[in-house]
């Protein structure tokens, strides 16, 4: 996917979100956008990783770095995460409306995306404690708002 068509379908997306639950959000907000990789392997289970110091699973992936594309972005976020070198591509699932995130006093847009890689080469990363490929099914009811999300992207993957 182009670049700067991702970008205009995530700022799209926010105006349609201020607008449908007439929100406005400070002129003056800080924005942070972050890639999640709903990635797949031949038997449709979903490759989770354990961020490091972290209880919960999630979906690789993370914020855009100030001067990165979103291609570069990906890249280094699931080199960080699950050790992975090559190419991939991807198609949007989800965006989510932007969150406040109070750690870092900005707000988050969240973009989910169905990545396809060249390989399945993948390993633990320097920012992870632990990865591997789970059934959706077994995180659905999790407590954790993180895991439970994963049979939701999984669903919609699926719809695609």
């Amino acid at each position: 996917m182009n670049p700067s068509s991702t970008a205009t379908i995530v700022a799209r997306e926010l105006v349609i979100f201020c607008l449908v639950y007439n929100y406005t959000m400070p002129i003056d907000s800080l924005y942070r956008v972050s890639f999640k990789c709903l990635i797949l392997d031949q038997n449709k289970k979903v490759l989770v990783v354990k961020e490091r110091d972290r209880s919960s699973w999630d979906i690789p992936g993370g914020g855009i770095e100030h001067g990165e594309t979103i291609d570069e972005s990906i890249a280094r976020e699931l080199l960080e995460e699950v050790s992975f070198k090559g190419d991939f591509e991807y198609r949007i699932i989800k965006i989510h409306s932007p969150v406040k995130l109070l750690t870092r006093d900005v707000w988050q847009i969240k973009v989910v995306i169905l990545l396809k890689t060249n390989n399945h080469n993948f390993g633990v990363g320097n920012e992870a404690d632990e990865i591997k490929y789970i059934s959706p099914t077994e995180l659905r009811y999790s407590e954790h708002e993180s895991e439970s999300r994963v049979f939701e992207y999984w669903q919609l993957a699926s719809e695609l």
